[in-house]
């Protein structure tokens, strides 16, 4: 088993041949495991993890990821964050983990566990088991006999074709009516409601909705009075003891006949699309073309519809709603029609939406692939912060200043940017105070703020102050944006202060600094003294007589040193 560690950047991986065991790291990482039976952990970031073939463990770690099985029967774990996860072909198992998750089983008899959060589930083909988890889920067994579990929360419940069975759960009855299951296609003589050991038929009272559940069948515990299902748009009159079982088993879909001619050529018409999955990535072209086929007998005209459904994608934005007919000459087996994709300029998830065939020519009917899912692949890079300025300006007396930053690519997922004050000429705990944390975009967000302290510490003359902004991303640490914080120094120079009195013998002298005009100070004379005139204090010796400095004739410069004796009453320069 081939083992491969990705880094904290946004990679691609792919594993090889065989069975490998794949672990991706931080960043947002494509991991493919082609052959083999893989170990696949997305880790860190927004994956997309595709199993391909042999019986796969796929997981999707940290954030919000899109897991897609092969071709065999694997296990696909969305763990942490709103996942995306598609059983694809074989008998899987899928479960969703925390978060808001999409889950579809495709393909096979599949088991599938929506755990925490509100989430959306589709059986897919074939027989499947489906269980909400805790939170208010919407659960379709689509096309199959399904057994299906809303559990804990509000949910919504419909069993598509097939026989499905819906099951009665005493310890998450509601305690009014919209608390209990909705179970939106209930057909009578047709599915059936599973009844738990400690239920029986004799317990339940079955009546007709009041209010908004006028028109629909409300079962209630006939002692406790809570509430177990609604049943939307089915009189209460037409609900008996045969709707019921305890027989968690689904029916076996019906064998086909052996008597029935084995040449395909002359079964009956059936129209189904030619793949199950249709790929097309954002900027590749402008329309995405689909087959749709006609299998057996063909000897006549016919005709059948096509529609498309929202699933994750968004008509209107990802894809133009279609719909409309196809026409089978004699002879013909194949018909095709066109979908106008768009690039929506929108960081995203892997996206999808449903393809149906409805309303063939009375003789004709539809196969097992008479739905099909498009996935539309994302072209934009990966939504980052960015400073839309390189300076911000501010002054100490302003207290704080916020900082305003952008996300370079509008997100359809919840996004992380990291924020940090770095280096400069500024000094944190004196001149602001050091910022770090991160900041949290809802879909469709593209501004975010933070505020950096500004500290006013009253130091004259430090000049301005710069402090380094830093945007980095939030899975791998790496800076992505950087500015420039400048804070003006707003206090003015301090006045000198005035040189301390001392006396010398009996005469004390005033030493008086012209420094822009202003008279200021007096100091003791030494024999040495850094001065640029002297006079006398009141009650001192004066001579009257001025002593220039001997052997110099040009006036002396600020800081000159000048001899000077107590018997001197001046001395200029």
């Amino acid at each position: 088993m081939a083992t491969i560690v990705g880094t904290l950047e946004n990679e691609r991986l792919n594993g090889s041949l065989d069975s490998d065991d794949i672990m991706g790291l931080g960043g947002n990482d494509t991991v493919q495991g082609f052959d083999g039976d893989d170990l696949i952990n997305g880790n860190q970031g927004n994956d997309e993890i595709r199993g391909e073939g042999g019986e796969d463990t796929l997981r999707g770690g940290q954030s919000n990821d899109v897991l897609l099985g092969g071709s065999e029967n694997d296990e696909l774990f969305g763990d942490l964050g709103n996942d995306s996860a598609w059983g694809n072909q074989g008998d899987d198992t899928v479960f969703g983990g925390l978060g808001n998750d999409l889950l579809y089983g495709n393909q096979g008899n599949d088991e599938i566990n929506g755990n925490q959060g509100d989430d959306v589930i589709y059986g897919g083909q074939d027989g499947d088991t489906l269980r909400g988890g805790t939170g208010d889920d919407f659960i379709s067994g689509d096309l199959g006999n399904d057994l299906i579990y809303g559990d804990q929360g509000r949910n919504t419940l419909a069993g598509g074709q097939g026989v499905d069975l819906f099951v009665l759960q005493q310890k998450f009855a509601g305690a009014v009516a919209d608390e209990a299951n909705i179970i939106e296609d209930f057909t009578n003589d047709e599915d059936l409601i599973v009844l738990e050991p400690e239920i029986t038929f004799e317990d339940l009272n079955i009546s007709q909705g009041v209010g908004e559940f006028a028109n629909d069948t409300v079962i209630r515990d006939v002692n406790t009075g809570v509430f177990y299902a609604v049943l939307r748009g089915v009189l209460s009159g037409q609900i008996t003891s045969r709707d019921f079982t305890t027989n968690f088993t689904p029916p076996e879909p019906q064998e086909p006949d052996d008597n029935q001619d084995d040449d395909p050529d002359d079964a009956d018409p059936t129209f189904v699309f030619s793949e199950s999955t249709y790929t097309f990535t954002e900027g590749s072209g402008g329309l995405l073309e689909i087959t749709v086929l006609r299998q057996g007998n063909t000897n006549s005209i016919a005709t059948v519809d096509y529609f498309t459904t929202n699933i994750t994608a968004k008509e209107g934005s990802d894809y133009d709603r279609t719909g409309g007919s196809l026409t089978f000459d004699p002879g013909d087996t194949r018909q095709t029609f066109f979908i106008s994709m768009r690039d929506d300029l929108i960081y995203e998830n892997l996206e999808s939406f449903d393809l149906g065939l409805r309303e063939p020519t009375p003789g004709n009917s539809l196969g097992d692939t008479s739905t099909a899912i498009v996935f539309i692949n994302d072209n934009e890079t990966p939504s980052e912060g960015r400073f839309p300025q390189s300076n911000y300006q501010a002054s100490e007396a302003d207290g704080s200043i916020t900082i305003t930053f952008n996300l370079n690519v509008v997100s359809d997922l919840q996004i992380q940017v990291s924020y940090a004050t770095g280096g400069g000429t500024a000094t944190p705990g004196e001149d602001f105070t050091a910022q770090s944390g991160i900041v949290e975009f809802i879909p469709g967000q593209t501004t975010g703020t933070f505020t950096v302290p500004i500290i006013n510490d009253t130091i004259a003359g430090e000049g301005n102050e710069t402090v380094e902004l830093l945007l980095r991303n939030a899975t791998t640490g790496v800076t992505v944006s950087s500015a420039t914080l400048t804070i003006a120094d707003d206090d003015s120079p301090s006045p000198r202060q005035p040189r301390p009195r001392n006396p010398i013998s009996n005469n004390n002298f005033d030493f008086l600094t012209n420094v822009n005009g202003e008279l200021e100070g007096s100091a003791e004379i030494n024999p040495v003294v850094e001065v640029f005139s002297a006079s006398p204090s009141p009650g001192g010796s004066v001579a009257g007589d001025i002593i220039n400095l001997p052997g110099t004739e040009n006036p002396l410069e600020f800081g000159s040193l000048l001899a000077v004796s107590s018997e001197q009453s001046a001395v200029s320069f």
